[in-house]
């Protein structure tokens, strides 16, 4: 994992889980990306057109209600040839990983990764504009705890690692 990031990237973030988008999004940005994050596909597909060209990276989720993550990407693709698209999703097999190598979309990343590994996806996918191939991670975690009093860095990879196992409510 690179621990210096001297360019800012941009990236579109949709999860219809509001508290999960949010904390992505803090974390990510403590770790110097700017980012703008939705909460549906078609929300997702709005700001992208918008703004095409602002963006160097786009994360999906794949079931959100209005629609899939892999609908957005294939709308993506067509509309936006090259765009660089994570499906960022908790139930993960090799259909969707089929589905999404059809859909234009360069990893299919799981929310259990570690925080390590989500930021040496998103590294990876935007350093490899030319990359093809999808990838699935599916490593996992037992049991993600939220230690208190962790300095700087420690805090915003914590935060990443259990934004998927806690609720607001568990951590204020």
């Amino acid at each position: 994992m690179k621990l210096v990031r001297p360019n800012k990237k941009r990236i579109l973030f949709a999860d219809d889980d509001i508290t999960l988008g949010g904390i992505i999004k803090l974390s990510l940005e403590h770790f110097g990306y700017e980012v703008r994050a939705v909460h549906s596909g078609s929300e997702a597909l709005t700001a992208f057109s918008t703004s095409p060209s602002f963006f160097d990276l786009v994360i999906l989720d794949q079931d959100m209600p209005d629609l899939k993550g892999t609908e957005v990407a294939e709308k993506l693709a067509n509309l936006f040839p090259g765009t660089p698209i994570v499906l960022y999703t908790g139930c993960s097999d090799e259909e969707l990983v089929v589905r999404a190598r059809s859909a234009g979309i360069r990893e299919v990343a799981s929310k259990s990764l570690s925080p390590e590994e989500l930021l040496d996806v998103i590294d990876r996918t935007v350093d490899n504009p030319q990359q093809e191939a999808t990838q699935l991670h599916l490593q996992k975690e037992d049991h993600l705890s939220l230690p208190h009093g962790l300095p700087g860095r420690e805090v915003g990879m914590t935060l990443l690692a259990c934004a998927s196992e806690y609720s607001v409510s568990d951590i204020e």
